[in-house]
C-alpha cells in the first residue's frame, strides 16, 4: 500500500483565506514567520506582508508557518498556530496532515527563535537611536579639531 501525501495548501492561499474569509479571522493579530538569511528565524505582521511580485521582500517559499498573537483567547503557540509548512498542518482549510495533528516541535522552536529575535533587533535599533540621540554631532561645515 503506498502511502499518499495530502497536498498542503499554499502559503498564499492561506493569506487570501485569512484577509476575505467570513470566518472571523482579525488579520492584525496575525502574525508570518520566515526564515531571514542573516538573522534567523524572523516574524511580520501579516497587514505589514506584500508578495514578492507586488514588491514585497519575503519570498513565500521562506515562510515557514502563520499564527495568531498569543493572548486571552489563545494561550499557547500550539493553540495560535494557523498553518506549519514543515509539520503540514492547516487550522484555516483543513488540508496537508488536518487541523488537529500537534504542530511540528521544528516549528515550535522556530517560532520561540523568531520571539527572540524580534525582541533582540528592537532592544538593539532602541540601543543605536538612544547612543546617536546622546552623542553630539558637529556641523557639516565644522573642521575636526584635530587638524589645524
Amino acid at each position: 500500500m503506498s502511502s499518499h501525501k495530502s497536498k498542503l495548501r499554499t502559503v498564499a492561499d492561506v493569506i487570501s483565506r485569512l484577509y476575505w474569509s467570513s470566518d472571523g479571522f482579525d488579520v492584525s493579530t496575525i502574525m508570518i514567520g520566515y526564515d531571514d538569511r542573516i538573522h534567523g528565524p524572523m516574524e511580520k505582521a501579516l497587514q505589514d506582508y506584500k508578495p514578492i511580485k507586488v514588491g514585497g521582500d519575503i519570498p513565500e517559499h521562506r515562510i515557514w508557518y502563520i499564527r495568531q498573537s498569543i493572548d486571552s483567547t489563545v494561550s499557547s503557540v500550539d493553540q495560535a498556530l494557523l498553518w506549519d509548512r514543515i509539520g503540514r498542518i492547516d487550522r484555516v482549510f483543513g488540508s496537508g496532515h488536518g487541523p488537529n495533528m500537534p504542530i511540528s516541535p521544528e516549528t515550535l522552536d522556530n517560532v520561540d527563535k523568531a520571539i527572540k529575535n524580534m525582541v533582540r533587533l528592537d532592544l538593539e535599533k532602541k540601543e543605536e537611536k538612544d547612543g546617536k540621540m546622546n552623542v553630539p554631532s558637529r556641523p557639516r561645515n565644522e573642521r575636526p579639531k584635530w587638524r589645524h
